[in-house]
């Protein structure tokens, strides 16, 4: 952890946005009065973006840096949610947030894992790669209990503000991270 925080804070997001996506964004969409099958296509539109991008996510983390490369993922996930949060129930503008939202959480994950492993020396990629999916799993864990508390103080609002936060948070350290990271 210690070789590359902002590695595992970004995993620790992507697993809570992961898991707090699935569970709670169909509650999300009934408080707008969506019905199942509508939310069902729209979790659907998203999911299948994100895994159809990889292709060129992929090509994009082998030709760039990397770690600029989490930021802007990390921004296209405040962007999902900012748009979600604007919406207004318009069909549209959720759609093209779930296909954000798809594209940034499925290829966050990749780029930190490919980034962590520039990071590390190769006779600690077992042990660096157990860390980093337990640290994705916490965040998986915890990001229900965390977005759904939220959700029932704030509503809807707690969904998107939550993971804003989180997001916010992981760009903020990232930032700082960065100004005092020496090679």
């Amino acid at each position: 952890i210690l070789i590359s925080p902002f590695v595992f804070l970004a995993i620790f997001f992507a697993g809570i946005e992961d898991s707090a996506f699935l569970s709670l964004f169909p509650a999300f969409m009934i408080n707008d009065f969506f019905s199942d099958k509508q939310i069902g296509v729209y979790i659907f539109i998203g999911g299948i973006f994100g895994v159809l991008c990889q292709p060129f996510v992929g090509a994009l983390s082998d030709n760039f840096n990397k770690r600029l490369i989490v930021f802007l993922l990390l921004l296209a996930h405040i962007t999902w949610l900012i748009l979600l949060k604007v919406s207004n129930s318009n069909e549209i503008i959720i759609i093209v947030a779930l296909m954000i939202s798809g594209f940034a959480s499925t290829s966050l994950y990749t780029v930190t894992l490919a980034y962590l492993g520039e990071r590390i020396n190769v006779s600690d990629i077992a042990f660096a790669t157990s860390l980093f999916i337990i640290i994705y799993e916490i965040g998986e864990y915890l990001g229900p209990i965390i977005v759904g508390f939220n959700m029932n103080i704030f509503g809807n609002n707690g969904f998107t503000n939550t993971l804003l936060s989180f997001a916010f948070f992981s760009i903020i350290f990232g930032i700082i991270r960065s100004l005092f990271y020496r090679k």
